[in-house]
């Protein structure tokens, strides 16, 4: 199981939205905080992009799954919301259509490693 990118790969995107899912429930948890700014983490395309140029990398030989340890899951302040009178930035209707895309990018992540899961058991004639 040593080179199964997609796998990698599936597991990372994975990663990445479950991170990005905590972001945004902070964001819509501090919706009326004076002076709160809402968060969210790169696109899972800019972070792995970042990984894949530069070959991925894992823990130690032979971890299938290091991937997401050199996955950058930072948080930045986002600006294209407008500010209220007290400081708060989140906006409630940008943080359900970001959770709509997040929990698409996790149902993606989870099609493509249980299809490629499926594809290993039936080449092992277990499937």
């Amino acid at each position: 199981m040593k080179n199964l990118t997609i796998l990698n790969t599936a597991s990372a995107m994975a990663a990445h939205a479950t991170e990005r899912h905590g972001a945004i429930a902070r964001n819509i948890a501090h919706a009326d905080t004076p002076g709160y700014r809402s968060q969210d983490l790169r696109s899972f395309a800019e972070s792995f992009r970042e990984i894949s140029s530069s070959g991925m990398r894992t823990t130690r030989d032979g971890h299938a799954f290091g991937v997401h340890r050199d996955l950058d899951l930072t948080l930045y302040d986002i600006t294209d919301t407008p500010i209220a009178p007290n400081g708060n930035s989140v906006s409630l209707e940008h943080e359900m259509v970001r959770m709509a895309e997040n929990r698409h990018q996790h149902e993606l992540a989870l099609s493509v490693y249980r299809s490629s899961m499926n594809i290993l058991r039936t080449s092992l004639g277990r499937g």
